[in-house]
């Protein structure tokens, strides 16, 4: 393989156009030259397409008619003409060193599937991180570099997910062909936007955008991937989960709106399983808890130790 093999820089973009220059303005300054860029856009009305056409000339641009979600990545992926695939958002972009610590860790192991870069998010300030147990067994799909025969013999993100979990998806099915997800130090950095952000709460972690695709998402998830006591076990602790943020932030539409979209593509869910390894399907089963830490920050697990003494 070359010592510098061409990498393709996935962007899926829709209604940043700011963020989309700055992301733009930032990969071609980074220190490996190699590469080709893809923006994959999900019909901005912000002129986001126009602004790319007219200012990165060296950049392909695929304006979509419609907002296809995560899964309009997949039009890039197919274009794609390098041996590795770096993802991003249109509001994250990588440091120098970053693109070339993942082409070495792709070519130093072909069992390596996906290279899961640290991801600074600007609104935290902090690192984020995503299934890591004693290893990755997820990404962040703002920054992460993917091996193209994995990507092709997946078929891309799975279309069933317009919002979140695409990469958990995308990840488990990569680990049950026995391929490998490594977490690097080199860092991206994510200038999380104020785009999801809600009326009724002004964090985007806590919109109702957010709680609905997240909700319909990970439903997905434990039907197509889990067997049917480890997805009935799961959905059961997961309706409640999203019951109880519900309950707190005023969010019951949403819960039932979500609850008729999953019960309406309920058949096409199962007719598409592709279950995990048992062992797989283990450890993913660790990530649910009754209460998310994500809406109720202070909550504190009640020990009852105190009674025993």
């Amino acid at each position: 393989m070359n010592e510098n093999p061409l990498v393709t820089v996935n962007i899926l973009s829709f209604n940043r156009k700011d963020e989309l220059r700055d992301t733009l303005t930032k990969v071609y300054e980074q220190d490996y030259k190699n590469i080709e860029v893809i923006v994959v856009d999900n019909a901005s009305s912000d002129g986001s397409a126009e602004m790319v056409k007219n200012e990165f000339i060296e950049a392909q641009i695929i304006p979509l008619k419609s907002n296809e979600g995560a899964p309009g990545l997949n039009h890039g992926f197919r274009k794609s003409k390098g041996d590795f695939l770096l993802i991003l958002d249109d509001d994250s972009f990588p440091l120098d060193g970053t693109i070339r610590e993942g082409v070495e860790k792709l070519k130093s192991q072909k069992k390596i599937g996906i290279v899961a870069f640290e991801i600074f998010n600007t609104y935290l300030m902090k690192v984020e991180y995503n299934f890591i147990l004693d290893k990755p067994y997820s990404f962040i799909g703002c920054g992460a570099m993917i091996r193209k025969e994995l990507c092709h013999k997946l078929g891309g993100y799975n279309e069933l997910y317009f919002l979140y979990h695409n990469e958990l998806d995308f990840a488990a099915l990569t680990l049950n062909l026995g391929y490998e997800i490594v977490q690097s130090n080199k860092r991206v950095i994510h200038n999380f936007s104020s785009l999801n952000r809600s009326k009724e709460n002004n964090s985007p972690l806590l919109s109702r955008k957010r709680y609905y695709y997240f909700f319909i998402s990970q439903s997905i998830f434990f039907i197509q991937r889990l067997k049917f006591s480890f997805a009935i076990r799961m959905m059961f602790k997961w309706l409640l989960n999203r019951m109880i943020i519900a309950a707190r932030y005023n969010y019951y539409s949403d819960y039932f709106h979500a609850l008729m979209e999953i019960l309406i593509h309920l058949k096409k869910y199962i007719k598409t399983r592709e279950i995990l390894k048992n062992e797989l399907q283990k450890k993913y089963l660790k990530y649910i808890a009754y209460v998310d830490r994500s809406y109720f920050p202070d909550f504190k697990k009640p020990s009852f130790l105190k009674y025993l003494n």
